[in-house]
């Protein structure tokens, strides 16, 4: 996923940015009443400035990264990896965050019915299949004071 976006923040102020997808879940509570829960999995960024002078920013940023690890299991598993930092950036120049990587191993089965359960019959009517896959959140972040007019 390769997103641009463009946030303007004030100063001592947060900015928050999400780019996902939001689930809904039915949670079922043993001797309770079902309730709908949502989740949210995707790319969140908060970003909160201060300005320190003419031309430096001091920026506090916290990126996370979070995806649905198994959408086929009955219940829902959602891996999450959050970050936080600081950084002392002159206006206009840019910073990289990067090494949040999300690892997935997803492990799937397929056998022909009744002959894949029979003991040594099933090595031949049977197929697991591995895939690996990884993926890394790079943020790169541009600070730029802006000047406001005053009326």
């Amino acid at each position: 996923m390769r997103a641009n976006p463009q946030i303007r923040v004030v100063d001592r102020r947060t900015a928050n940015l999400f780019m996902g997808d939001t689930r809904h879940i039915i949670l079922t509570p043993e001797g309770a009443a079902s309730r709908l829960e949502r989740v949210d999995v995707g790319v969140t960024l908060n970003v909160t400035p201060r300005i320190l002078g003419d031309d430096q920013i001091h920026l506090t940023i916290a990126p996370e990264i979070s995806h649905v690890t198994d959408e086929r299991r009955e219940d829902l598993v959602v891996r999450r990896s959050e970050m936080s930092t600081t950084l002392f950036l002159d206006s206009g120049e840019t910073a990289l965050l990067a090494g949040m990587t999300v690892e997935d191993i997803l492990r799937q089965e397929r056998k022909v019915p009744i002959l894949g359960d029979i003991p040594l019959l099933r090595l031949l009517f049977r197929q697991t299949i591995e895939k690996e896959s990884e993926r890394e959140l790079m943020v790169f972040i541009t600070a730029e004071i802006l000047e406001t007019r005053r009326r």
